[in-house]
């Protein structure tokens, strides 16, 4: 048996083009692929919701297109995802930050599964960039603040800014 180690052209609809892509923390998070309409195209584990499909599957082994966020408008203007072990952050192109997935770094809930992309309500639309670590998010805004949301990491942040 011969195994192949090269690159393969990954299965999308003939039509969609794609113009960035975010591979998730870990096995336990998905694949997310931004095309150039700004729509998002995800596959993956998605037993926590972090896929934002609207429904909790162990597997989405397809991709799948990220139809609308939880109050059922059209998910679409993405400019960016990034995932973490089980949570999923979109920043769309006029600087609001939608969340999905399970956790207290969802900054929205109380950390139970989120299924569809969630507006962080307490965000206005100044968000210039999002990061997600294993169990935490990351939120940096057009004036240069940066705010953190997660298990712990919040505090211990704080706590070594005091000491400075």
């Amino acid at each position: 048996m011969t195994v192949n180690y090269l690159p393969e052209v990954f299965p999308m609809p003939s039509d969609v083009k794609i113009k960035d892509l975010c591979a998730g923390y870990s096995t336990a998070s998905g694949c997310f692929f931004i095309t150039e309409n700004d729509e998002v195209y995800c596959y993956g584990t998605n037993n926590s919701g972090q896929l934002g499909l609207g429904v909790v599957d162990y597997e989405i082994s397809v991709p799948t297109l990220i139809r609308t966020d939880n109050l059922g408008n059209r998910f679409d203007n993405i400019k960016k995802v990034t995932s973490g072990a089980y949570h999923t952050l979109f920043l769309k192109n006029d600087g609001n930050v939608y969340s999905c997935g399970t956790g207290v770094q969802l900054g929205v809930g109380d950390g139970g599964k989120i299924n569809s992309p969630n507006r962080i309500i307490s965000f206005t639309n100044n968000r210039k960039d999002i990061s997600a670590g294993r169990t935490s998010s990351y939120f940096l805004t057009n004036n240069g603040h940066c705010y953190i949301r997660g298990n712990g990491e919040s505090v211990t942040v704080k706590r070594e800014m005091e000491k400075i």
